[in-house]
């Protein structure tokens, strides 16, 4: 993907998830965190990874548990326990 490229796909992510979408929010996050189409902004990444997390979005409470220096939480899929 070429930088206009991804600047756009930055824009249009920027847009759905400010209008919430929570799979937009958690991209968004991941745009911020690797710098895809802006500038790499840790803070503004931890905001939108938050934002999904807070929703269900479990890849997104993954995310943020890393960027606090957390460890992933541990998902039982047979007995539904959640350790953290």
């Amino acid at each position: 993907m070429r930088g206009f490229e991804r600047e756009q796909a930055f824009a249009w992510c920027q847009r759905a998830a400010s209008a919430g979408n929570l799979g937009a929010q958690f991209y968004l996050g991941r745009f911020y965190h690797w710098g895809i189409g802006v500038a790499e902004d840790r803070v503004a990444a931890l905001r939108w990874y938050s934002a999904a997390a807070s929703r269900g979005h479990t890849e997104a409470e993954d995310a943020k548990r890393g960027l606090e220096g957390k460890s992933a939480v541990c998902r039982n899929w047979v007995t539904g326990c959640r350790l953290m």
